[in-house]
């Protein structure tokens, strides 16, 4: 059902048009001013026509984000993933699990220091592939 009054939205954009028809009145004054050497009175009106101008542009900026937000509520919003299952966390490795987890770092370690990266590339992926395993082959990759 149409309302017989005017939104606030057209009010607002009338009220543009009203300060642009206003400055340009006062530019025009200024003008006038300045053709006829009143300087001061030129400045009075150029400084009354910046505070105009910035209401305007207030005015304008509160419009565009009226109208912003208004398209935006009418974009349907997307239905978020469905969650996926997290996988529980490994359990910790057993002792001698950790052992040779421990012994595959230091020996990278040590193979680093003395400059064979490769060779302590290999000792960490041997001690992260341990990691995952668990206790279930620890004797197998020794």
């Amino acid at each position: 059902m149409l309302s017989p009054y005017p939104s606030p939205r057209s009010l607002r954009s009338e009220e543009v048009a009203q300060l642009s028809k206003e400055i340009k009145e006062k530019m025009k004054e200024a003008d006038i001013f300045d053709f006829e050497g009143k300087t001061d009175d030129k400045i009075k009106t150029m400084e009354l026509v910046e505070e105009l101008r910035s209401k305007r542009a207030d005015l304008q900026a509160t419009l565009l984000l009226d109208a912003f937000n208004k398209d935006r509520a009418a974009i349907p919003q997307p239905i978020p993933p469905p969650q996926m299952a997290t996988l529980p966390a490994p359990p910790p490795p057993d002792a001698r699990t950790q052992e040779l987890i421990n012994e595959k770092l230091s020996k990278a370690e040590a193979l680093g220091e003395q400059g064979m990266v490769e060779e302590a590339q290999k000792a960490l992926e041997e001690a992260e592939a341990l990691k995952k395993v668990g206790g279930g082959t620890a004797g197998a990759c020794s």
